[in-house]
Formats: structure tokens, sequence, C-alpha cells
């Protein structure tokens, strides 16, 4: 049992662009770190490394295999069984129970992307689809269902009400989630009451399909995001009004973060905010988040915190999602129990040639499956499906991208390609991880993100 240990708040601002941060959470006091990276493009594998100190190659988790399966313990884990009372909340469908992404915490609340809600409300839309035409039997055969499911009565009730409102018009159905409301009311109901808080947060409110509430949208989203990875994307697509409508999701959570930013800052001692990952808008070629390109991965990092921070301060070397991995186990007193990369930003002393890895492992598997639904070449699928690595120094960044390229911005780092190549190559990669199956109610939710 921990005897000493700070309250820790983590929370992951999904897909938000380092840039996006610089421009609109200006409101946030702290220490931030410029030369932050993710260690991927993905959220499961991203995820990974921030719940393991690990890559997602190690850990064995990826696009080819998403679900934290692993050996190696996970924060939550080891913070749960040093005395933390652990508390997740997550608006990623990967980042859920579905994928073992809960493994540690002591209550998980996963904010799904489907009509109903959340994980404990009634399966509305496939009750309909199975009794559209049941006629009055349908009635008692709905309350039979619902007595059956694990699904809260009244929550059941509020949202297939809703839904006929929307069906017959009497309410609009804005296509708007606001993840970060939920999380706001999440946070505010939530008995923070234990010696070790710890909790984490996962929102959504800048990832496709781009849909800010009414209010924050300056012109209509387009309604289907182009695909991540394919060049000719811009031919289809109006590119500053995908830009726009990605500002005014920004602008949304930037508000509603503020709000439980000032939350989380009266109940813990540290708020650590960060991205796994960015946005690309066609700069390199691609869409989404599929490669290595910066604006995908330089990440915003900042700590926050009402007692001070005299013991962290900003540095122009590179720092990942292992430091902050490292970082969170230091405030708490924890050590490790296997040993794991990075370390910790508090009093950090770091190598003067310090360097950050990143990697990908090709398409996802129902990414995979749609571009052969698609009927695109087999030639499209060996470019696009493939390792990429990439490289960050203290004042440069360089890439492997699709087409056998290597990119390059800021000062030029020497030997990049062997570099990157023996660092590929010091990864003991798990090869045993096994792609799972999901339900099609997942399965809808994670083609509602954008990820098939």
């Amino acid at each position: 049992m921990a005897e000493s240990g700070s309250d820790i708040a983590l929370v992951v601002l999904d897909a938000l662009r380092k840039d996006a941060f610089d421009a609109h959470f200006s409101w946030m006091d702290g220490v931030r770190y410029e030369n932050a990276w993710s260690t991927t493009h993905y959220s499961p594998a991203a995820h990974g490394s921030l719940f393991t100190g690990k890559y997602g190659s190690e850990i064995g988790v990826h696009a080819k295999s998403p679900t934290l399966d692993c050996d190696q313990p996970t924060l939550a884990e080891l913070l749960r069984d040093s005395g933390y009372e652990t508390h997740g909340f997550s608006a990623n469908t990967y980042i859920s129970k579905y994928f073992d992404f809960d493994r540690g915490f002591d209550e998980f609340h996963s904010r799904t992307r489907v009509v109903g809600g959340n994980e404990t409300a009634f399966n509305w839309p496939q009750f309909i689809k199975e009794n559209k035409d049941a006629g009055w039997r349908k009635y008692p055969r709905l309350m039979r269902e619902i007595a059956r499911s694990d699904a809260k009565l009244l929550s059941s009730i509020k949202n297939g009400a809703e839904i006929k409102l929307k069906d017959i018009g009497l309410i609009d159905d804005d296509n708007t989630y606001e993840d970060g409301r939920e999380a706001l009311n999440y946070i505010q109901a939530a008995s923070f009451a234990s010696d070790h808080e710890f909790v984490f947060l996962n929102l959504m409110d800048a990832h496709g399909p781009y849909l800010a509430p009414p209010s924050y949208r300056t012109k209509e989203p387009e309604r289907t995001l182009p695909p991540a990875t394919f060049s000719d994307a811009e031919d289809d697509v109006d590119s500053e009004a995908l830009k726009t409508a990605y500002e005014d999701c920004v602008r949304y959570l930037s508000d509603i973060y503020a709000e439980i930013h000032e939350e989380l800052l009266t109940e813990f001692d540290y708020v650590i905010t960060l991205a796994d990952h960015g946005e690309a808008f066609g700069e390199y070629g691609t869409w989404s988040h599929s490669d290595l390109s910066p604006q995908v991965t330089n990440v915003p990092l900042a700590i926050s915190s009402e007692d001070g921070l005299e013991e962290f301060s900003p540095t122009g070397k590179p720092v990942n999602l292992h430091d902050v991995f490292q970082t969170v186990l230091d405030l708490a007193g924890v050590e490790p129990e296997t040993s794991t990369r990075g370390q910790s930003l508090r009093a950090a002393k770091f190598d003067a040639d310090r360097v950050a890895f990143l990697e990908t492992h090709g398409l996802s598997n129902e990414r995979l499956n749609g571009i052969l639904e698609e009927e695109h070449s087999q030639e499209i699928v060996d470019k696009y499906d493939k390792r990429l690595s990439a490289i960050a120094t203290a004042s440069g960044y360089v890439f492997e991208q699709f087409g056998e390229t290597i990119e390059s911005v800021g000062d030029p780092v020497p030997d990049a390609e062997r570099r990157m190549q023996e660092l590929a190559a010091g990864i003991d990669r798990r090869t045993d991880a096994k792609a799972v199956e999901v339900s099609d109610e997942v399965y809808e939710q994670l083609e509602e993100l954008g990820y098939t």
C-alpha cells in the first residue's frame, strides 16, 4: 500500500493537433512541453504506450491487434495495487472494456457513439430493426427484452423516446456528440474521497467526424471523411470545410475542457493533459491519422497544479508517452514492476543526444477490409499496409512515408535512416498477438469514428 502519493488526473484530448492546442488553449496554466511526441499514429497503440511504458509492437497492441491483452501490468493496475482508487472515462470505443483498456480501473465509464448513449442503455437500433413489422406485439416484447438485458430502465426509455421524437421531427437530430459535457458531468458526480485518487479521461470532441455543437459551427461539416491514407482524397473533399469543422470542434473542446480542468484542479494535485495523436489534412497527401507526419505525431503535453510545479521545467529535448507513464508513477511513489521505457519529467535530466522513436504497424484490419471491399488494387494495399518509422531530436524530425520516401522537418538529423533502422531492430516485438472479433454494435461505433 502506498504511504504517500499525489492525486493525479491524466487526460487525453484525442486527435488534438499541437498547433490547434497552441491556438486555442492559452488559458491553461502549467508547464508545457513543446517537443512532445506520440509513439505512433493510432489510438490503441498510443494508449498502450501510455498505459505500459512500452511500444505497441512490444506489447502486441497495434493496428493488427488493438486489444490490451499483454502480460505487462498497466498503469491503472500498478496504481490500484499500490492503494489508489482508479477511475476511468473514455469516449473512444477502442479505449474501452471491449478491448481490455479498462484493466486496473475500479470503475470505468465508456461513452459510446451509437444511439443509446452508453453501454448500460438498451440497444434501440437493433430492436427497431428486428421488430419494425411487429405491430402492437412489439411493446410487451420490448419490456421483456429490456428486463432481460443489463440496461437501465429509465435511461433506456428516455433514449427510446428521443429516437421517436427525432424520427417525427419534434426535436432536432443535430448529430452532435458532446463527450466533454458528459465527462464534466462524470467528474462532478464522482466521489474522489480516498487517500489516493487517479482518474483517466479520453475526450473525443476533436476527433472525426468533426461534429461540433450547432452553436460552434461556422460551416456545416462534411458528412463523410476522406479515406485516411489515399493521396487522391483531396480531389473528392472540400479541404477547407473539413479544416473549419475541425477547428469548430477544437473551440468547443477548449471551452468545455476549461471547465473540466478547473474541476480537476480542485480534486487532484496534478493534471496532465496531452493528446494521443494529432490529425492530418492532406499536408503530405494523407488524412485523419494514418501516418507519422508531424501534424499527426507532435502532440500537446502540459502539466498543471495548484500547488506549484517547481520540480518541472520545459525542455527542448524530445519527450513522449513513455515519459508520461513514468511521470505518473513517480508522482504516485510507485515503481514499475518490469523494465519500461522513458523517464519521469519531474526533476528530469535528459541525455544531450536524446531522441524519440516512433512506429506504425500497417493498416488496421478494419481499414484493410474496407480497401478490399472498395476493390482497390493489391498495389494500393502493399503501398499502405507496411511498417514505418520516425525519429525526433531536439531540433529535427525525420519520418518514413508511404511510397518509399523519407521526409524531414527542422534541422537535418545525421544518419537518420540508419538510426531509425537500429532503433526499430532493437524492439523485442510480441508476435503472438491476435486480432479480435467485435460485435456489430462495436463495429458500428468504430465506423462512426472513421476507423473502417
